[in-house]
């Protein structure tokens, strides 16, 4: 009988503040727009129902309010299965600001990866 696969890998739960999650979204939404062919009718697919809206066929922007909402829902959703499954769980946040939870973060991946 083979082993469940689950229990061969090692899962690391990033988790990040809401807040923080549609600012990246929103941020990342407005760098696209420079760079990419707005004109196609597949721009901002990926975010459907968090940070746009299909209307008439066209994917359109939703307010970042609106978006935070459907952020936090979607989270309240996934936040305790991510949590469970998590063998280890970093805050990305602080991971941007804390060397050391970076380091930390590196050295269990290069651990992992043996």
């Amino acid at each position: 009988m083979s082993e469940n696969p689950c229990t061969l890998v090692h899962i690391i739960y990033l988790k990040k503040s809401p807040d923080n999650i549609c600012i990246d979204l929103c941020k990342r939404k407005r760098v696209q727009k420079d760079s990419l062919d707005v004109n196609n009718p597949n721009f901002g697919s990926w975010d459907l129902d968090v940070t746009t809206q299909k209307i008439n066929g066209i994917y359109q922007d939703i307010s970042d309010e609106d978006s935070l909402k459907n952020i936090k829902k979607l989270l309240s959703s996934m936040t305790s299965t991510y949590s469970n499954y998590g063998k280890e769980t970093y805050d990305s946040d602080i991971l941007k600001a804390d060397k050391s939870q970076c380091d930390q973060l590196m050295q269990t991946i290069v651990e992992k990866l043996k």
